[in-house]
């Protein structure tokens, strides 16, 4: 609350109650991060606006706090490349700068090695940040989109799942930006009570999928990776190779 006393755990506070909101204030344009992470049960709408998750959109860096956890400081998770690429672009852009990719390039360094079947991916990235972006950036480029960010993990063996669906039915997030600069946090479209409204209360046109938002030719490539791993699941059918929409 505007003029309150400071509360003394700040950001780590975890009392949500109304008399102690009104009564102390609280960091703003930052979330506490759910200890559990990934491994989070609780799925009740009043944890899951309290605390910020894997994936959720929300989760990016300058945007989350992680605590600490029986003494353990918790640490970002990613479930995919998607997750770690939207970490390290926190003003959705939907590109990351050669800053916002060196963080990407210590997370990826930190991630461990696979199993693939019985074999062990140990992800074979250069031996220095300078050689990386000038292996995905070459000269001209000042900033990465997804898909250049994706054909270059995977071409380092890091085997996390692209987490773009190409299919039908994809999420479709609202785009909407209010005038101080804030976006709407609905994550997909949900029909609402008037036509072509969502719950959200913005328009269906603001919704639009991560997927529908990329060129023919990142689509591309995304559909190159995704059979890619198809192939090395064994799950690859020749009626699922469809052409980029």
């Amino acid at each position: 609350a505007m003029g309150c006393e400071p509360c003394s755990r700040g950001v780590e506070c975890t009392d949500f109650a109304d008399a102690h909101r009104a009564r102390f204030s609280h960091p703003e344009g930052i979330t506490l991060a759910c200890q559990y992470g990934s491994k989070c049960y609780r799925k009740n709408l009043q944890h899951l606006k309290q605390f910020v998750h894997p994936g959720d959109r929300n989760y990016r860096m300058g945007m989350v706090h992680f605590p600490q956890r029986k003494g353990v400081q918790v640490k970002p998770e990613f479930r995919s490349l998607r997750d770690l690429f939207n970490y390290c672009d926190p003003d959705e852009s939907g590109n990351i700068s050669r800053a916002e990719f060196h963080d990407a390039w210590d997370f990826l360094n930190d991630l461990p090695p696979t199993q693939d079947g019985e074999v062990q991916v140990v992800p074979r990235l250069p031996d220095t940040f300078e050689e990386a972006w000038g292996r995905v950036a070459g000269d001209d480029r000042t900033h990465l989109t997804f898909a250049q960010f994706a054909r270059f993990c995977t071409d380092s063996l890091i085997r996390l799942p692209v987490g773009v669906d190409l299919a039908e039915g994809a999420d479709r997030a609202c785009r909407f930006q209010y005038a101080g600069g804030g976006r709407c946090p609905c994550s997909n479209f949900e029909q609402g009570e008037q036509p072509n409204m969502c719950r959200c209360g913005h328009k269906c046109s603001v919704h639009i999928s991560d997927t529908a938002q990329m060129s023919y030719e990142e689509q591309e490539i995304l559909q190159k990776l995704r059979r890619r791993a198809d192939m090395r699941s064994g799950t690859l059918k020749l009626d699922s190779i469809a052409a980029p929409r």
